[in-house]
């Protein structure tokens, strides 16, 4: 006894001491836990849990380790929680009508009751903890507890807005219509109607003592009925702003109501006066469920917003705020719950797949001492030493992990959003950003000390970070099409670019960082970094809905752009033309996750429509498995190359390791005339497969094909006599002359760009001309990949790199050596840069 209230006192000021419980509560409330998995079949006893709970999870076909513990999840959505009087047992409902029986302290199952014959969206638990009562749809469920049975379901006399049930477990109040019906729950027989006037009740509460009833109903009043007789007592109260939820504290002092506007209202039973004590973050936001602990010390209640808040109920200040990353129905039921003595706290996911949500309000774990991940794991980031990963996941958990020894080594806390999410790892740091509301952050974690570091990203504009993987900068996007470069050691502005379609972006760097990738609104530019420049623009609004995940190949020649139908589709850079397509569900889902093997731009990592890992051979368009997921869907993939494997994150919270595959090998056969004749023809196809296939049948060529190739493409070249002459005819008195010398250097394209530079630099060109030239740099920023030439530049650069030979090498650099701004002369220049850095 002694030992209880020695923890009953540190649970209080762990919770209630406004210094220690607002650091403490901050930190630990900020995990959530998302479980998705394979569906439990069948009954069991407690030691059927027990069992389960000890057992070592298999391990998929094909996979060497899983890092992390599976949490087993629900069938369906969870859609209401409730736990037993003496916190032993937790309800779970599904949007199925399933309904689980969960040991909250080990986070396992425990049993399954018979289905309800709709959606349940309310559990109550009778007082003597034998019986539970479900509702859902137009009916109410009578369950025996020991016996796992269904003692009876009856009809509620209407569809169900609310449900509670008396504290000696012998009624149950539904509200419907405009009513509220009394059952008995012995036989499902109809007792007593309280008609509540021509409004809808929207919420009803049993005082502690059972004598009285408290109906909230669409008119925003509160009124109070006597239990025995149904009889009115007093006036109806009014409150401030429509009311939605509504829970009497244990000591039947007051009920607290939560709704529009003003979030908890607190009325005191006997006199009825509202007290509006209850303030916060998300004191404006509607609160949709209200929950109270069993010491009616501390109040929870869930938001619109998905969110779950928590305050102190004497004081009404708000102690924490949990982040949901998937919002929930604003349809009514019992969503959230705490448990009696307060240590846990459970919240039902009515959108978002399978689970729900169970953390321990003491330390911020998930119950029962099990590592890794709550639910999926978003991001998966291999330190540069290629000894650890870190794993990003829902839980806002940050997680570095041991690969040798398969362990887990720490764990971070870190803001997260399900709309958009960085993380990079580069000189022993994690960094991750993240998106909240109206706020960003991005967080620095060094991983060997544990010191942690935030900032808040201003303007709160900001909606995309990217950071390059060589260096120190930073490319942020805002929602106006702003893109930024600062140094992320002292967050200073080093250059900000001009502006881009607004909307939602993503973007990414490539490995060597001499490129970022920006895609948005339906379109991807490529960007230069040293300096910065735009280079390449193409349209991808084809591509599907939603937001996207960015994957460049090794050699910065590829991007991988998997959309939120699912739908992936691997482009030629800057070209723009699309190489592969991995066809989607056409259903808003959220991206697969894809990765390039390392040192191959020709194999692709993606996941199948079972959620397991495959390889994709983009030359032969074939699907290879990796191994199996064990039924849990992978939704992060990273690439380990020194530790021979590849890592997935899965749904359940587990990373899945598996070997890395050995990559195909496409056979280097000579190129006979004919050949040469398709290669030559394929080089400038705008078919984006034929040119990608053609490029490699290059690259396995010999040192015959060079010499070939040089025959056929010779460096750029510029026509400076002609270029003067349109220059001069700018002046022309004709009208149309001026028109045509301006059109006409324009369509010379980047090549022209340091001609008419130096040229608007002289004194003496007139006012007409220099504004005619401003309008062809204008013209002229962009490369046109829409010719053949072009076409064929492109891809016989990305060949003789790919075959890096000291005849490839030198016929580079010979093309390197062209006029300046010519297409050929950069890709060149760009291509010998690539393989000097090559280790």
């Amino acid at each position: 006894m002694a030992a209880q209230t020695a923890r009953r006192d540190r649970m209080d000021r762990v919770r209630l001491s406004p210094r220690s419980a607002l650091p403490v509560l901050l930190m630990l409330l900020l995990v959530l836990g998302l479980a998705a998995g394979a569906a439990i079949a069948g009954t069991g006893s407690d030691d059927d849990g027990e069992r389960a709970a000890d057992e070592a999870p298999a391990l998929p076909e094909g996979a060497l380790a899983m890092l992390g513990t599976p949490r087993q999840g629900l069938s369906s959505a969870s859609t209401s929680v409730a736990f037993s009087g003496d916190g032993r047992i937790l309800a779970v409902g599904e949007q199925s009508g399933r309904i689980w029986l969960w040991d909250p302290k080990r986070d396992q199952p425990v049993g399954e009751l018979p289905r309800h014959q709709s959606m349940v969206q309310f559990l109550v638990f009778c007082a003597d903890g034998e019986r539970l009562v479900a509702g859902g749809g137009d009916r109410i469920s009578v369950y025996d507890l020991d016996r796992r049975r269904r003692e009876r379901t009856f009809a509620a006399g209407g569809r169900i807005t609310a449900l509670a049930v008396s504290p000696d477990g012998t009624t149950a109040a539904a509200a419907v219509t405009n009513r509220l019906i009394l059952h008995d729950l012995s036989t499902g027989r109809e007792r007593r109607r309280i008609n509540v006037g021509n409004v809808r009740p929207l919420d009803v509460a049993f005082s502690p003592d059972g004598e009285r009833i408290a109906n909230l109903t669409h008119n925003r009043q509160v009124h109070f009925f006597r239990a025995a007789d149904g009889e009115r007592e007093g006036k109806p109260i009014d409150v401030a702003s429509l009311p939605r939820a509504a829970v009497f504290t244990p000591d039947g002092e007051e009920l607290l109501v939560g709704g529009h506007g003003r979030g908890v209202q607190a009325i005191e039973v006997a006199t009825g006066e509202v007290d509006d004590r209850f303030r916060g973050r998300d004191a404006g936001s509607p609160v949709l469920d209200l929950a109270i602990s069993g010491d009616g010390r501390i109040v929870a209640g869930r938001t619109s917003l998905g969110h779950v808040a928590l305050w102190q109920r004497h004081s009404g200040e708000q102690i924490a705020q949990l982040t949901f990353t998937i919002r929930t129905h604003a349809t009514p039921g019992t969503t959230v719950a705490l448990s009696p003595d307060g240590d846990l706290l459970a919240a039902a996911r009515r959108m978002g797949g399978h689970g729900f949500d169970l953390w321990s309000l003491e330390d911020g774990r998930r119950p029962g001492d099990k590592p890794g991940h709550i639910g999926p794991i978003r991001a998966l980031t291999p330190k540069p030493d290629a000894r650890g990963l870190i794993s990003w996941g829902e839980d806002q958990q940050l997680i570095h992990w041991d690969l040798e020894h398969r362990t887990q080594r720490d764990r971070f806390t870190v803001p997260w959003d399900a709309n958009h999410f960085t993380l990079a790892v580069r000189h022993g740091e994690a960094w991750a950003a993240s998106f909240v509301g109206n706020a960003g952050h991005v967080t620095r974690i060094e991983l060997d000390t544990g010191n942690v570091q935030a900032r808040e990203l201003r303007p709160a504009t900001i909606r995309a970070v990217a950071f390059s993987p060589v260096d120190e900068r930073v490319l942020l996007g805002d929602g106006r099409g702003s893109l930024k470069v600062r140094d992320r050691s002292g967050w200073n502005l080093e250059v900000q670019l001009q502006p881009i379609a607004p909307g939602a972006a993503e973007m990414t760097f490539t490995r060597d960082g001499r490129h970022a990738m920006v895609l948005r609104s339906g379109a991807v530019s490529l960007w230069r970094t040293d300096p910065w420049q735009l280079v390449g623009r193409f349209d991808v609004s084809n591509l599907g809905p939603g937001r996207a995940q960015l994957a460049p190949a090794p050699d910065g020649r590829l991007l991988a752009v998997a959309t939120g139908d699912g739908s992936v589709r691997v482009i030629e850079m800057p070209a723009g033309a699309v190489v592969a397509r991995l066809s989607g569900s056409g259903i808003p889902v959220r991206p697969r996750p894809v990765a390039f093997l390392p040192d191959r731009s020709d194999v692709l990592l993606t996941i199948d429509a079972a959620g397991a890992p495959i390889m994709h051979d983009l030359l032969e368009g074939e699907a290879h498995p990796l191994g199996s997921s064990g039924g849990a869907t992978v939704v992060s993939l990273a690439v380990v190359a020194p530790s021979g494997v590849v890592a997935g994150g899965t749904t359940e919270g587990t990373i899945l390791l598996w070997p890395l595959p050995e990559p195909p090998q496409h056979e280097r056969l000579p190129l006979d005339e004919a050949d040469r004749a398709a290669v030559w023809r394929d080089l400038g196809r705008d078919h984006g497969t034929r040119g990608f296939r053609a490029t490699h049948r290059l690259a396995h060529g010999s040192s015959e094909d060079v010499a070939w190739l040089a025959g056929r493409i010779a460096s750029a070249t510029v026509d400076d006599a002609a270029i003067a002459s349109l220059v001069l005819g700018l002046d022309d008195d004709h009208y149309a002359h001026r028109e045509q010398a301006m059109v006409a250097l324009a369509q010379m394209g980047p090549t022209v760009r340091p001609h008419v530079m130096a040229h608007l630099a002289d004194d003496a060109l007139s006012g007409e001309a220099a504004w005619r030239l401003e309008h062809v740099l204008d013209r002229t920023q962009l490369h046109d990949f829409g010719t053949p030439s072009a076409r064929r530049a492109f891809r016989a650069v990305t060949a003789l790199e790919m075959m890096n030979t000291p005849e490839s090498r030198r016929l580079l650099t010979a093309w390197s050596q062209g006029a300046e701004g010519a297409l050929l002369t950069e890709q060149a220049a760009e291509a010998l840069g690539r393989l000097e850095q090559a280790p």
